[in-house]
């Protein structure tokens, strides 16, 4: 049998190092969403170049050299990943950090620590579930 269009679920990348992080999220969204998680930006590129999410979850800090900002600007470039939303999921709480976020292209800002119900409305306001 075919699956039909309302079984396919979305798809959540979790561009997040912190392991509890990715373990929290992941338990909060499994219900509705699909989750795959990385922790680092070219981890990332990868997993997006085999498989479109439909949003990311994304921490700014990240391994390697890359930040998570730098995954937004190369997203933004990028004409078959330009409209996936991005949720910056973050300890850097200041303003200028939301801002640099918004500006770097960030569809929403959360900052830690995220209580689920937060998470789960801002999500949705992107995804069906």
């Amino acid at each position: 049998m075919k699956p039909s269009s309302t079984d396919v679920r979305p798809l959540i990348l979790i561009a997040e190092d912190d392991p509890d992080s990715v373990f929290y999220f992941t338990m909060v969204l499994r219900r509705n969403y699909d989750i795959e998680s990385v922790d680092s930006v070219n981890a990332a590129l990868k997993a997006m170049r085999k498989k479109k999410p439909d949003l990311i979850l994304l921490d700014l800090s990240l391994e390697g050299k890359k930040d998570g900002l730098d995954l937004v600007r190369q997203m933004r470039k990028t004409p078959e990943w330009k409209a996936i939303p991005v949720i910056a999921a973050t300890a850097h709480a200041f303003e200028r950090d939301r801002l640099n976020c918004m500006q770097a292209g960030c569809n929403g800002y959360l900052p830690k620590p995220i209580k689920m119900k937060h998470l789960i409305e801002t999500v949705q306001s992107f995804l069906p579930s």
